[in-house]
């Protein structure tokens, strides 16, 4: 989960995201990452309404309404911490970082063939009675990274713009708040319009 108050981000090349892509490179993992998001109806969501704290709106504006579809689990709908810029860009920006490194279809086929491996070599109590379930645990370990691989995908197809739409990233950019972060991004943006 990213835009959590103990990420940091010093720079396109230095931030917290790069923890997790050598962590899930190490142990040899995908991942299924999401930004920090104050759901609607959870004690969170009710809170954040009491303190001022969605970043698109209040109940009944348009903005909210809209932030209802593209700030489900893609990029926050709260506030930011200061160790991010209060940057919902800096946010995703990690988040796409990471997927880039970890969700690519070849890594995933990769990690795929290890976990397969794994569940062979290393059954569970029934798989160690049975072929079948022997196989079973090593196609859930392809599927589950196949699974991975299909966020990238959707990371991807959200990130750029499109003649009929902007991408995540050009939105934010043109949303963005905080001079230093827009200014860090200048360059990066140009290769999602």
């Amino acid at each position: 989960m990213f835009g959590m108050p103990y990420d940091y981000f010093n720079s396109l090349e230095d931030h917290s995201g790069k923890k997790i892509i050598d962590f899930c490179k190490k142990t040899h993992i995908g991942i299924q990452p999401t930004c920090l998001s104050n759901l609607p109806g959870s004690l969170d969501f009710i809170e954040g309404l009491k303190t001022n704290e969605l970043i698109y709106g209040n109940p009944g504006s348009m903005d909210y309404f809209c932030s209802l579809t593209i700030a489900d689990l893609t990029e926050p709908n709260r506030k930011i911490p200061d160790s991010l810029f209060n940057s919902p860009l800096v946010t995703f920006y990690m988040l796409y970082d990471t997927m880039e490194n970890i969700g690519s279809y070849h890594n995933a086929l990769s990690l795929g063939y290890f976990m397969a491996r794994k569940a062979w070599d290393m059954p569970t109590a029934n798989g160690l009675r049975s072929l079948k379930e022997r196989a079973i645990g090593s196609f859930a370990g392809v599927g589950f990274q196949l699974g991975c691989s299909a966020y990238f995908e959707l990371y991807k197809e959200l990130a750029y713009s499109t003649k009929w739409i902007k991408g995540t990233f050009e939105r934010l950019y043109d949303f963005e708040k905080n001079p230093d972060a827009k200014k860090l991004f200048d360059k990066h943006i140009k290769s999602f319009i």
